[in-house]
């Protein structure tokens, strides 16, 4: 291909043209300044996987239209049909050097580990990155940044903008005019293979999915939790993530269309139009880590058929790993992507989803405590400050006596019976050896958000003990056992399950019984001094303390008329403010120390000082990820909303308040 660095610039039909006979598929992109991404949209409706080309005739057409129409070259395809029906396709390494980031230094760094990159078309962006195209037989799975910082690769159903293309008057160019060079082994497995389109019945989610209850919980997650997509912000990554979030819960493809127009996109800066959301929506169908309805109890929380009992002249043989009928399925490292978003159902308190124990002495006002959770929750309100996701909750009682704690609670709050989508099951059951009362449970809970119409966030359990059904607290089989039964009521429910248990005798050494239970809870919640303490966080952080006073409520009278009271638990506003304090070590504790520094003789010690952002910003990541710094920059954002939470920081636009 010729070099366009030099001479006369040529009409982006001839590029086109030129492009077409050198074997790539081609396509009209909008020009600059039009589009959400200006000079890099394709046209409304253009459906460029399946109309990018090489024919002349229809190349001639398009640039008839608008003879300044941008070039987009379909990474999905690269030159004729081969005999076997298929074609070659394109991996294309785009390095980007811009906003911190350092796609060369990545890509020297492949080189000083021996892992070369052979001469191939090479071509320059207008902010001076660069294109490196590269022929596979089978297209591979795109990435951002999988390769590494700066180094994004487009591949199947993807495009890239080609050399002729003007962006606010500077051209892509041509800088090394070599053929197209087969890409290297390596690089392909780096990149790892591409699900192609078999099918849209892979993306499709599964049978027994119940759509009206995915359809709910995906409308929620859409109205309160979904990050909106801001264009100069990731706002195609975070596209891709929210629609691929739709695919987790079982949406199909045509609803997550529907359902992110209406729920969410207008409130994306700016929208998409209908084509280009739905093109991202494909796209995350497409390359989406998790298997459809991947977080659909349906699916995941699905019961394992046992197997009958093979007589002994059927049994298998030992290490046979063909016989059976249960699979795992296995994901390379590159496959697995961190959950940065974490669920709360009590923001850094209670995780959806999670298994909570809440334990204190008797007497200590455990279930006092529970019932203001779970009607904080019910209804939407924050609980000691702490935002709630809104939600239905069953209180299941084994002790009893909770009746007048809900009058107590429900009074206190000044709600009607109804108000709120509260149930409660005062009733005994056997959650150790029995597993009709456990799927008895399952299905009380289940059919809760069709009677609410919310969806199921909590289900309370009050006590261990009591469901444990004569079992042994300090036996492993028992505890075992239990423990069991409460992993499949909260993965066949998808609620959070807060179970309330008793200190041992001596409280320095914890929760009574069998040491399996701490284990395998996420969350351990401890009444300390009348405050409710985060003893243990596996992905939060621990310390936060809560202090609550108890009120007495006149609920009624009695036969006699003397006056029937119980009690509610209420923040203690007269106690003194305690910040959580972030661990030694982590990020949150170096980017309250990077705040901490620049307030130095801005203000008197432990006095609050104003901070500008960007300096908070550059302070953080020149101290901790230099030479990383696109890295940094997302750790800070992370970090920040976890700062102002703990009480430390307050959120002032372009600037900071530090508070301590």
């Amino acid at each position: 291909m010729a070099d366009s660095s030099g001479g006369a610039v040529l009409p982006k039909l001839e590029f086109a043209q030129t492009l077409a006979q050198n074997e790539f598929h081609v396509f009209p992109l909008l020009p600059w300044p039009l589009g959400r991404k200006p000079g890099k949209t394709p046209l409304k409706g253009m459906k460029f996987k399946e109309l990018a080309t090489r024919d002349p005739d229809q190349i001639k057409a398009w640039w008839a239209e608008n003879p300044d129409y941008n070039i987009g070259i379909y990474t999905g395809k690269f030159g004729d049909v081969r005999a076997d029906g298929g074609f070659d396709a394109l991996l294309v390494v785009d390095e980007d050097n811009k906003d911190g980031k350092n796609g060369s230094a990545t890509i020297a760094q492949w080189e000083a580990e021996g892992l070369e990159l052979p001469r191939t078309l090479v071509t320059e962006t207008p902010t001076g990155g660069r294109h490196l195209f590269y022929r596979v037989g089978q297209p591979v799975r795109q990435g951002v940044e999988r390769l590494g910082d700066g180094v994004d690769h487009r591949s199947y159903g993807g495009y890239v903008v080609a050399c002729g293309s003007v962006i606010d008057g500077k051209a892509y160019k041509v800088i090394s005019s070599d053929p197209v060079a087969p890409a290297p082994e390596w690089l392909i497995a780096r990149c790892g293979q591409a699900k192609t389109k078999a099918a849209d019945a892979e993306t499709a989610p599964p049978a027994n999915i119940d759509r009206a209850r995915a359809l709910s919980r995906a409308t929620d997650y859409l109205r309160s939790h979904a990050p909106l997509a801001v264009e100069g912000q990731g706002g195609d990554l975070t596209t891709f993530k929210v629609a691929a979030r739709m695919k987790d819960f079982g949406v199909g493809k045509d609803d997550t269309v529907d359902l992110l127009m209406a729920e969410w996109n207008l409130r994306c800066s700016p929208p998409w139009d209908a084509a280009e959301l739905q093109d991202k929506v494909n796209h995350a169908f497409i390359y989406g880590f998790e298997d459809p309805g991947s977080s659909a109890p349906e699916v995941i929380f699905s019961k394992i058929e046992t197997p009958e009992k093979a007589a002994p002249s059927e049994a298998p043989a030992a290490g046979n790993a063909t016989t059976g009928k249960r699979r795992f399925k296995a994901r390379l490292l590159g496959d697995i992507a961190p959950k940065l978003d974490m669920l709360w159902v009590i923001d850094g308190v209670l995780p959806a989803g999670g298994l909570v124990v809440f334990i204190a002495e008797p007497g200590k006002a455990k279930t006092l405590n529970a019932v203001e959770m779970a009607f904080a929750i019910a209804r939407g309100i924050p609980w000691h400050g702490r935002d709630t996701l809104q939600g239905s909750v069953l209180y299941f009682s084994a002790e009893g006596m909770l009746a007048n704690r809900l009058e107590a609670r429900r009074q206190f709050d000044e709600l009607a019976g109804t108000d709120i989508p509260f149930a409660a099951i005062e009733d005994g059951a056997n959650l150790r050896s029995s597993a009709d009362d456990v799927s008895a449970l399952i299905t009380a809970a289940l059919e809760l958000p069709e009677r609410t119409g919310h969806p199921l966030r909590l289900i309370v359990i009050d006590t261990l003990n009591q469901i444990m059904a004569g079992g042994a607290e300090n036996s492993a089989e028992d505890m075992g056992a239990v423990i069991a039964s409460l992993g499949r009521i909260k993965r066949e429910t998808g609620a959070a399950v807060l179970v309330i248990h008793h200190l041992g005798k001596d409280a320095s050494k914890g929760a009574r019984g069998h040491s399996s239970l701490m284990g395998a809870v996420d969350t351990s919640l401890e009444i300390k001094n009348s405050a409710v303490t985060i003893e243990k966080q596996r992905d939060g952080e621990t310390g936060a303390k809560f202090h609550f006073q108890i009120e007495t409520v006149e609920i009624g009278t009695d036969a006699k008329g003397r006056p029937v009271t119980s009690a509610v638990t209420v923040p203690d506003r007269g106690r003194e403010f305690e910040r959580e304090t972030p661990k030694a070590g982590t990020s949150t504790a170096k980017l309250l120390e990077a705040a901490q520094n620049l307030t130095l003789g801005r203000a008197e010690p432990g006095e609050p000082a104003r901070i500008a952002v960007h300096e908070w910003r550059a302070e953080f990541v020149s101290r901790n990820y230099r030479g990383r710094e696109s890295s940094g920059q997302r750790e800070f954002r992370r970090r920040t909303n976890e700062l102002v939470r703990m009480g430390w920081i307050k959120d002032e636009g372009d600037h900071a308040l530090v508070l301590g």
